[in-house]
């Protein structure tokens, strides 16, 4: 799932294309505050569009702002900086909680250099976890998911759908924990649950995005998951 969903750029705005761009960048900034520059290589667009649900529903506001980084030490990029809101630093201890439980899974699953590089990349990704700082909760809700997730893929199970379904109700918790409302829960919920759903053809999705996603969820990019794309404006 990793890296799987993205902007479907010819679809975008210039603003649009900015406004994701800024996300982008400031989601990287946090996580170099939070986790570490290390954890910042593990940056995917599933965690940039997880970012951009959480912004639309809290309705978030910041500033965008041209900042310099290692990547770009000369000419700095546009970047978003919050106001009084956690959405990003909870979005990078997102990442990082996920990068660990992939690191471990590949340690488990795989073959030869891509079972060597998970052995050495996992102490980083353990730091980086820590240093996130997330609940305990959290935590446990993760690591409660991809260990359901690791034993029905040593099941071998006889469709890949069993083990989508659990990713997507993983995504689904990880979207909507910590919304102050049921109303804001149930919109996180649903584009995190459903997505994997979406990828999987033959799968028929658990919980469909209710209509009030397009009202109330409006993150102003178009969202490609290869199969599918999942088209939302602006907020009103």
């Amino acid at each position: 799932m990793f890296g799987y969903v993205k902007a479907y750029t010819p679809e975008l705005k210039v603003r649009e294309s900015d406004y994701y761009r800024a996300v982008y960048c400031g989601l990287c900034r946090a996580m170099k505050s939070r986790c570490g520059f290390n954890s910042t290589l593990s940056l995917s667009y599933d965690i940039v569009f997880l970012a951009l649900v959480r912004l639309a529903i809290t309705g978030a506001s910041g500033n965008i702002k041209c900042m310099r980084c290692p990547m770009h030490p000369v000419r700095g990029k546009p970047a978003l900086t919050l106001v009084n809101s956690d959405v990003l630093d909870y979005c990078a201890g997102v990442a990082a909680l996920l990068t660990e439980g992939k690191l471990k899974d590949d340690r488990l699953d795989e073959r030869g250099v891509k079972r060597i590089r998970a052995r050495l990349l996992l102490p980083a990704a353990r730091h980086a976890s820590k240093r996130a700082g997330c609940s305990d909760d959290l935590r446990d809700t993760i690591r409660r998911y991809l260990s359901e997730l690791n034993e029905t893929e040593n099941s071998r199970p006889e469709s890949v759908d069993v083990c989508a379904d659990i990713f997507g109700r993983l995504l689904g918790e990880i979207f909507a924990y910590g919304l102050p409302c049921d109303r804001d829960r149930r919109i996180g919920a649903a584009p995190g649950a459903s997505f994997t759903s979406q990828t999987q053809p033959t799968m028929r999705p658990k919980m469909q995005p209710p209509d009030d996603i397009i009202r109330f969820c409006r993150c102003g990019v178009i969202i490609s998951t290869g199969k599918s794309s999942t088209t939302t404006q602006k907020r009103r």
